[in-house]
């Protein structure tokens, strides 16, 4: 039973990996089409195989690019995983045992869920090592109507052989048999008392753990962090899926590019500070980069991205302990100011930080050294004001910016 419940939690394990990938690539389907991003997902997800299929069930997307144009409609272990194609929900999922793949013949476990929208197969798969035992036979023949048993050995160039009848090796076999019987059940009875409690105490609670942790982590809670006590292995394991989780955590809140907070992470720490009661002053400000388009197209897009990482890092010198900054998408950036003691206090530090943000040096690719110039849109936090609401004024005032005065910050002032 418990041994079940291990093979169980294995496949839970397998198809938390899986639906991680699916969760990866819902939020970063661009990553479908870089093999190097694939291949460090699979790394990441400590699996194999990566494959993603189309609405016909032909992998278009993989970590193995010869398995790309595969059809899952061709080969026995493949067909298997058709019946996800009919799923709309994206709910369906299938754990292959080992078995030869339709591809190669390698000895393989697939694991594969519906992928709703677009429709398609998202699969994993893992290589399992496998050990072989080979143990030597004696032979029986028969001679002069009477059986016998031979055993023989190659020594050097010298083969050793030993023959006896069957009875003769038989006999007294079965008394003895009985009394050696009767001993390894006693030793077995005592031997499976310990075992049973050396495993509640040391093995059977941290699997349950384990597997509540996992259950948690497969319906969403990326913060469920697993701990586990008493058996080394388990204390691995949970680590690392600790270290899987927070992995995939950190990648989903944090821009690729900049490595600021994604627009959904920022909006997420703003609201959490937004329900505190001594938050102070507090406002939200939209940036654009000036003339972003100009300089890709004049110094090229790989300077473009240099230019990006500029403004990050200046927006990083900002304190911490008040101030939340994010990259919104593009050349767009938004922060968070808050814990000042009044609104003059708080513009203050708003306008220090345009200062210098408009003198920040840039060396360009020609060695010239030039400056970061954007437009912002402050919008004051008020009372019952809701989040979206809030940059949605501040992003009214950046367009009034952008519009009057480029390089400068217009503060919302309602409809007045």
């Amino acid at each position: 039973m418990e041994l079940g419940e291990l093979e169980k939690a294995t496949d839970e394990d397998y198809l938390t990996r899986t639906q991680a990938f699916a969760y990866i690539i819902q939020k970063n389907p661009d990553a479908l089409k870089d093999l190097k991003e694939l291949k460090k997902i699979a790394s990441l997800l400590m699996v194999d195989e990566l494959h993603v299929s189309d609405e016909n069930g032909v992998i278009q997307y993989s970590s193995i690019p010869k398995y790309i144009g595969l059809d899952f409609h061709k080969g026995k272990q493949m067909r298997a995983f058709l019946p996800l194609l009919e799923d709309t929900t994206g709910t369906k999922y299938y754990v292959q045992k080992e078995q030869p793949n339709t591809a190669e013949g390698k000895i393989m476990k697939y694991v594969g869920i519906a992928r709703g929208n677009p429709r398609g197969i998202i699969q994993i798969g893992l290589a399992p090592k496998r050990l072989m035992d080979a143990r030597d036979k004696g032979e029986i023949f028969e001679w002069n109507h009477r059986k016998y048993y031979i055993k023989s050995i190659k020594y050097e160039k010298i083969w050793i052989c030993g023959i006896v009848s069957v009875k003769e090796l038989y006999r007294n076999r079965i008394f003895n048999s009985l009394i050696l019987s009767v001993y390894m059940i006693l030793l077995c009875i005592v031997v499976t008392i310990f075992l049973d409690r050396l495993l509640e105490k040391k093995l059977i609670r941290g699997i349950h753990e384990i597997l509540d942790g996992l259950t948690k982590i497969r319906k969403g809670n990326l913060d469920t962090r697993i701990s586990v006590e008493g058996n080394p292995e388990l204390i691995e394991l949970s680590a690392g899926i600790n270290s899987m989780v927070d992995s995939i955590l950190y990648e989903h809140e944090h821009d690729s590019l900049t490595r600021l907070p994604t627009y959904h992470s920022f909006k997420k720490m703003v609201e959490k500070v937004m329900e505190e009661k001594n938050r102070g002053y507090a406002a939200g400000i939209m940036i654009d980069l000036d003339k972003f388009k100009a300089v890709n197209d004049t110094y090229g897009h790989d300077f473009g991205d240099e230019y990006l990482k500029y403004m990050a890092e200046k927006m990083r010198e900002l304190p911490e302990q008040s101030c939340i900054i994010s990259r919104r998408s593009g050349d767009e950036f938004c922060m968070f100011i808050y814990g000042y003691a009044d609104r003059e206090q708080l513009t203050n530090q708003i306008e220090e930080f345009w200062d210098e943000l408009n003198s920040y040096p840039v060396v360009l690719p020609d060695g010239k050294i030039s400056h970061l110039v954007a437009s912002g849109g402050i919008a004051f936090l008020e009372e019952n004001t809701t989040f979206a609401r809030m940059m949605y004024d501040a992003d009214l005032a950046l367009y009034e910016a952008k519009k009057g005065a480029p390089g400068t910050f217009r503060i919302f002032e309602g409809n007045n």
